[in-house]
């Protein structure tokens, strides 16, 4: 198909292409719009070459600039954004539908950066989810799910020790020893770069905290997970299962099927790496597990270990107007994590708040919290819970997660608004409200370990079912960590990575 284009012709395309989005040059361009040529009508291809005419004297970004809105101009910025930033392949690649690894969801971006980074053609998923309920089987409480601040910090001691624990290993070994972890940890501290802290409001409650006698620590952020870098990324995709060959003695990876826009799809690749959170993982590899026959217990396990971090959003009233006062944390030897949270925009802030029975506010007491508005400041409190919770699927396709409390927990969630509301009243708050429950930090579903038994994938993310499956996100924690879990999450994702070849 290239003859369309002659040698001269491919030459503009090329130069003014890279003008236009540097670095678009090295996905041939020429090669992407030869292919194109051969579709269009005789009056399309016509006013390409027109185009390239046009366009034949361009050497610099400022003789290009005086053709700017032109129709060849807006011709060709298309195609090197296409070139540049499309899913199509440039020569040697598998094709638009095909890559040597396929990351399902956004959480995998760090995988993708690594693997594309070794020379493999990568396929980045930005999955559109499906629809999640969460319901609490006692009561009828609904937590809502939402993401939580862009805070991380290495899994203490005791979480490791649940790890271990949960998972059937003995002593400080396999894939949470301090030895097995420390290097991925450091690997992935040092991409990121000293935390920020630019964003320390001032410390209003942290008188609370002292008077209470609890000490803080400085809760450690980042701005963004690393970019996909050189891998190809491709949007708004619902990943339905992962395709797999079961005619040999083991499962393995062919690709997923998808749905985008109403049509259903196929990519392929023999590596899939699933890292779309803790209840998009799950669902995939239940539905994948249907699809295919699959019963073992590793593939029951799917969905049945998930910990959400149980929290409320707890708020005191200041004289002064206040926003987010403080990203010191705090956590108590009951397991209680406290931190700093965004006060939500009004509408929110009103419909999740509830009185003392648990029951939704409203009336006159609704009313005269929401007049002061500005003067609201809230904590977090959340606790760690049992990883009690189960995702299943609903009837619609949707993810359906069902939570029981136990009578420690339901302690643990009362001890944690007495002392959220403690803190506040030690900081000279005047009045206190709080919300119901939500969920915060999602993780595990797809825990990792030695025992297929007793976990889904093994200590490099591979699944113990399937060859070439693997998974990249929380999900694979088998206890639920009593602080943000981004940088474990990170950690496990950079050793996911390295062991794929």
């Amino acid at each position: 198909m290239v003859e369309l284009l002659g040698a001269g012709e491919a030459a503009v395309v090329t130069r003014v292409c890279e003008l236009l989005v540097p670095g678009s040059a090295a996905g041939r361009p020429d090669r992407y719009l030869a292919a194109t040529l051969a579709g269009l009508s005789a009056g399309e291809e016509d006013a390409v070459h027109a185009a390239i005419g046009v366009l034949a004297g361009v050497t610099d970004a400022r003789e290009l600039s005086r053709l700017a809105g032109s129709a060849a101009f807006e011709r060709f910025r298309r195609l090197a954004i296409e070139a540049g930033y499309g899913d199509h392949a440039p020569p040697g690649r598998r094709g638009p539908d095909g890559a040597d690894v396929l990351v399902v969801g956004l959480g995998g971006a760090p995988i993708a950066a690594d693997l594309a980074g070794r020379g493999a053609d990568v396929l980045l998923l930005d999955v559109v989810p499906a629809p999640a309920r969460f319901v609490s089987t006692v009561d009828e409480v609904v937590l809502a799910g939402g993401p939580g601040p862009v805070a991380a910090e290495r899994a203490p001691a005791a979480d490791v020790a649940k790890f271990h624990q949960s998972t059937g290993l003995l002593g400080a070994t396999g894939p949470f020893g301090p030895e097995d972890l420390e290097p991925w940890y450091s690997r992935v501290e040092a991409r990121l770069g000293p935390p920020d802290s630019s964003d320390r409001s001032p410390a209003v409650v942290e008188p609370g905290f002292v008077a209470l006698g609890t000490p803080l620590r400085p809760r450690l952020s980042w701005p963004s997970i690393p970019a996909p870098g050189g891998a190809r990324v491709r949007t708004r995709h619902g990943v339905r299962h992962v395709l797999l060959d079961t005619a040999g003695r083991r499962p393995k990876v062919t690709g997923v099927a998808y749905t985008r826009d109403g049509c259903d799809g196929e990519l392929r690749a023999p590596v899939v790496v699933l890292a779309a959170g803790p209840l998009e993982t799950p669902r995939i590899l239940v539905r994948t597990g249907e699809q295919a026959g699959l019963d073992t217990p590793s593939a029951r396990l799917a969905g049945r270990t998930l910990g959400l971090h149980p929290a409320r959003l707890v708020y005191g009233w200041f004289p002064e107007p206040a926003g987010c006062a403080t990203t010191a944390c705090c956590d108590s030897h009951d397991g209680i994590a406290v931190e700093a949270t965004v006060r939500p925009e009004p509408v929110a802030f009103a419909e999740g708040l509830v009185d003392p029975r648990d029951r939704p506010l409203w009336g006159g007491r609704l009313a005269e919290v929401v007049r002061g508005y500005p003067h609201w400041l809230g904590l977090r409190v959340l606790v760690a819970d049992d990883n009690t919770a189960v995702a299943d699927l609903g009837l619609g396709g949707e993810v359906v997660v069902g939570k029981r409390f136990s009578t420690a927990e339901r302690r643990r969630l009362a001890a944690a608004l007495e002392f959220g509301v403690a803190v506040l009243r030690a900081a000279g708050a005047r009045d206190v409200v709080w919300s119901g429950l939500t969920a915060a930090h999602p993780q595990g579903g797809a825990p990792m370990g030695d025992d297929p038994a007793r976990s889904v994938v093994g200590p490099d993310g591979r699944s113990h079912d399937v060859d070439g499956l693997y998974v990249g996100d929380g999900s694979v924690l088998p206890a639920v960590l009593s602080v943000p879990p981004a940088l474990t999450v990170l950690a496990l994702a950079a050793k996911v990575a390295g062991a794929i070849r």
